[in-house]
């Protein structure tokens, strides 16, 4: 990594936070001096990290330069209820893995078909928006569980960015339908066979809504 180039922190910025048990929890910054002040994390169900005193954690992050960056910390939780991370050193920053995807929280319109393995049963095709999704897949809510783990879907993805409009088709299959506390179901589906040019699409619209929401939340600060 170049030594010149400082860490990229600011208000709004999805963290991705890796704890000893391997497990993987999402927050937003709140605050990046002195050190990084952070929403409650919480899990791909919404259930919130339980912290421990002086928890070591991973985090993973995005930098101005569409990088990809982790490091090791400490986690702690503040009596009022806040919950800080120690800001990293520059010299402490690592570059994350190719094959690691930023997942971010984001409603894209989506239709997916879902693909039987009797061909006289009539395929049915699902219209909803995403929940999150990243360059290795996507999740979704949906009253009822759709598909069970290992089944195949094919689908289509309508990114609209800059205000244009682009349609990616994808093949995935089902991992870990959950039931979330409020009834609904989390679909979570891994790309199959995708092509990469489409896959950079995907990232690079990731990318794009991050820093949306990064001049969105810096707006309402000058406003």
């Amino acid at each position: 990594m170049d030594k010149h180039i400082p860490p990229n922190f600011w208000k709004g910025q999805v963290l991705e936070i890796l704890t000893p048990d391997e497990e993987f929890y999402f927050t937003q910054i709140l605050e990046y001096e002195p050190s990084l002040l952070v929403k409650q994390p919480v899990n791909k169900e919404s259930l919130p990290m339980t912290i421990e005193s002086s928890m070591p954690v991973t985090v993973y992050f995005q930098d101005h330069q569409k990088e990809i960056y982790s490091f090791d910390t400490m986690i702690f939780q503040l009596q009022s209820k806040k919950f800080v991370l120690k800001k990293p050193s520059i010299h402490s920053l690592k570059k994350a893995e190719r094959r690691r995807y930023f997942r971010i929280l984001v409603a894209v319109n989506m239709s997916i078909t879902i693909q039987s393995e009797y061909p006289f049963i009539n395929e049915d095709t699902l219209h909803t928006n995403t929940y999150d999704i990243s360059g290795g897949g996507l999740s979704f809510l949906h009253p009822t569980k759709p598909v069970e783990v290992g089944m195949s879907v094919h689908g289509k993805l309508f990114l609209v960015k800059d205000g244009k409009h682009h349609e990616i088709s994808f093949k995935g299959k089902a991992v870990k339908p959950l039931r979330l506390g409020n009834g609904m179901y989390k679909i979570s589906l891994q790309f199959v066979d995708m092509e990469e040019s489409k896959r950079s699409e995907i990232i690079r619209f990731c990318m794009y809504k991050q820093i949306e929401l990064r001049n969105k939340l810096k707006g309402a600060v000058t406003d």
